[in-house]
């Protein structure tokens, strides 16, 4: 049995595939298997798989239907025999120690989760735009220390902070113990249930989890996609949002720090209000008085009212807060204005 499982939806990256499986394959840490799932491929990626899995005897080659990545990862999973289990997104690609360095820590604290906390951005021709810096220290969570102190940062940031993700919610950050998925149930949603499924995930293995590090090394090469699914426009996205947001209030319910959570959640929320106004606002087949009026309806929404009356967004950075102030009180004219003077050689 294998100390890694590193499992690898695959769907239509017949560009980026041969990268990504290359820093896979030539790991120095040798014990893992390599489990590429084809999720309905239209283009090369399934033939790709095909003659990867025929260089090497650790990859196994799976093809399916299209159901969209969380089942992609889920089937991965079954298929699954090593101790911990790796996700890797087939566009993006990692660092020849990635695995080493895992195992390094395992030894030494035996957790259940370990989420690498810093990345790398590249652009789509792979050169590094910049790491997300966020701490230089390794850090151990144990039982109640797991909600009153890490998934907090994981589902979102404080007030004050800049950015609105701290460690962030990415699957593709961590490595996780089997045994939550085998043992205990852990799987993944749809992200055509909930936008974000790795939103859910997280809060979902954390509840499961009772140990937990977080590392500083840098081990992962996140690939900027402007035309992936958090950045096409979507009509219904606000609902889907309001979705999602219920559903994480549900599942921390009940939780020690229950508060600070909500708060979490509810600066996750707001972010997604930005986008939406964002992405109405610069949506080029849709008509200024349309954009106008769906903006309106997003400021006017029952949760937008709640959430922006309750959330210390006096608290949040200047641009974010303006933003917000303007959402508070519907000043839908200032703010597609200001979207469109701002980005104005863009369109979405």
């Amino acid at each position: 049995m294998p100390t890694f499982s590193v499992v690898v939806p695959v769907y239509n990256v017949e560009n980026y595939l041969s990268q990504c499986l290359n820093t896979l394959v030539n790991q120095s840490f040798k014990d893992f298997e390599l489990i590429l799932v084809n999720d309905g491929s239209t283009d090369t990626s399934g033939s790709l798989c095909e003659e990867w899995g025929k260089k090497d005897h650790r990859i196994k080659v799976i093809h399916k239907t299209n159901e969209g990545l969380g089942f992609a990862r889920n089937t991965g999973i079954e298929n699954c025999t090593g101790d911990y289990i790796v996700f890797v997104d087939s566009d993006d690609y990692v660092s020849y120690e990635m695995l080493e360095i895992y195992d390094t820590y395992l030894q030494r604290f035996n957790a259940d989760v370990i989420y690498s906390e810093n990345f790398y951005r590249v652009d789509n021709k792979g050169n590094i735009i910049g790491p997300l810096d966020q701490s230089l220290d390794s850090i151990f969570y144990k039982n109640d220390s797991i909600f009153t102190e890490l998934l907090p940062d994981v589902i979102s940031s404080p007030p004050e902070f800049i950015g609105d993700g701290k460690i962030g919610v990415s699957v593709w950050k961590g490595v996780y113990k089997r045994s939550l998925f085998k043992d205990k149930g852990l799987l993944f949603h749809s992200e055509r249930e909930f936008i974000s499924e790795d939103a859910i995930f997280q809060i979902d293995c954390l509840k499961l989890a009772t140990s937990a590090l977080v590392i500083p090394d840098i081990l992962y090469y996140y690939r900027e996609n402007f035309g992936s699914l958090s950045m096409k426009y979507k009509e219904d996205r606000f609902e889907l949002d309001k979705i999602l947001y219920n559903e994480q209030l549900k599942r921390v319910e009940g939780l020690p720090n229950q508060e600070i959570l909500e708060e979490r959640i509810e600066r996750i929320l707001i972010a997604n209000i930005r986008l939406c106004i964002f992405q109405e606002s610069l949506y080029k087949s849709s008509r200024i008085h349309k954009r106008l009026q769906r903006i309106r309806q997003i400021c006017k929404d029952p949760i937008s009212k709640k959430v922006l009356h309750h959330y210390p967004i006096h608290r949040l950075p200047f641009p974010k807060r303006l933003i917000c102030v303007l959402a508070k009180y519907n000043m839908s004219l200032l703010l597609l204005v200001l979207t469109l003077l701002k980005y104005r050689n863009r369109s979405v």
